[in-house]
């Protein structure tokens, strides 16, 4: 296993083009003894002498293609290692038959299969999923996701089904995978997304996404966009999905919260709602609209007033 990882890490070198004189002939050494290699740098050696001799294609017509790559890659059946190395390796050949994609299938064939994007650190992609993975699974709470080492950018999401999600985000490196709903690192991206949102109005989307999930570092990003997203559309969404968090106290301190300060009478009234339907304790209610200005909260006022006095008859 040592000799295979040294035999990846020099592959990886020599597509970068850093390989040294030295390292060119322990790669030569180890192929000998793992001639299974041997196709892989054949291939890399013919896309090389290809993307010369072809013209790169537009950023619109390059991404349309890889995504095609990466559909071929994906659907192979996951064998034996050296099974699945020889169907990646069949798979660029194929490609390599259409040579306007020449270039495509050479950009992705060490990112696919060795991890060819380095970020800080020459570490590979499946040294910084090791990390991301690691980082996500230790944070708890949205005060670790404020700290995290790592920041995702360039986020978004696709439901795959009912269980699978597929993320892609840039963090060091751009990275796409698919992930369960239950999986530590869907969760911490999406926690991410609602504390540092795209342009877009991208909120919207990533709220649900997060509609089946309950988990507290989520809740904790949803109180956030319910109290600081600029868009009223995104704060009702942060509010309906805070909703499901029954009988938790940070959810209803959030929603007392809004009766008080928020501008949104429709918003203030859906809580009232939420309110009524969990039987919420009536003097914690008066207590928090005392002092709410009558001409500003009447609607407001009125309504809570209603549910109050109900209970008080209800209780005679």
């Amino acid at each position: 296993m040592k000799d295979i990882r040294e035999l990846e890490e020099l592959i990886i070198k020599m597509q970068s083009g850093e390989i040294s004189v030295d390292d060119q002939d322990r790669l030569q050494h180890l192929v000998k003894q793992y001639p299974a290699y041997q196709d892989l740098i054949k291939t890399h050696l013919m896309l090389s002498a290809a993307s010369r001799l072809i013209a790169e294609p537009e950023a619109t017509e390059f991404k349309r293609l890889r995504s095609s790559v990466l559909d071929a890659l994906r659907t192979r059946t996951a064998r034996s290692r050296q099974s699945k190395l020889m169907d990646w390796v069949d798979a660029v050949r194929f490609y390599l038959q259409r040579p306007e994609i020449a270039i495509a299938a050479l950009t992705l064939l060490v990112g696919f299969f060795l991890g060819r994007a380095l970020p800080p650190g020459n570490q590979g992609t499946r040294g910084i999923m090791k990390q991301i993975n690691l980082v996500a699974n230790e944070n708890k709470e949205l005060k670790d996701v404020q700290n995290s080492p790592y920041r995702y950018s360039n986020i978004s999401f696709e439901q795959l089904d009912h269980q699978n999600i597929a993320l892609s985000f840039d963090v060091s490196t751009h990275l796409e995978l698919v992930r369960p709903q239950s999986d530590p690192l869907v969760r911490e991206v999406i926690s991410q997304a609602l504390l540092n949102p795209s342009p877009g109005g991208s909120e919207l989307k990533v709220i649900s996404m997060s509609e089946n999930m309950l988990d507290r570092k989520i809740k904790e990003a949803l109180i956030f966009s319910l109290h600081k997203a600029p868009m009223l559309a995104v704060r009702i969404k942060a509010m309906n999905a805070l909703m499901k968090y029954k009988d938790d106290t940070d959810v209803e301190l959030a929603f007392l919260t809004v009766l008080k300060n928020e501008e949104s009478i429709q918003m203030r009234l859906m809580i009232l709602n939420f309110f009524e339907e969990i039987n919420f304790n009536r003097d914690t209610l008066k207590a928090a609209l005392a002092g709410l200005d009558i001409r500003s909260s009447s609607a407001v006022l009125l309504r809570a007033k209603k549910y109050i006095d109900n209970k008080e008859t209800n209780k005679k």
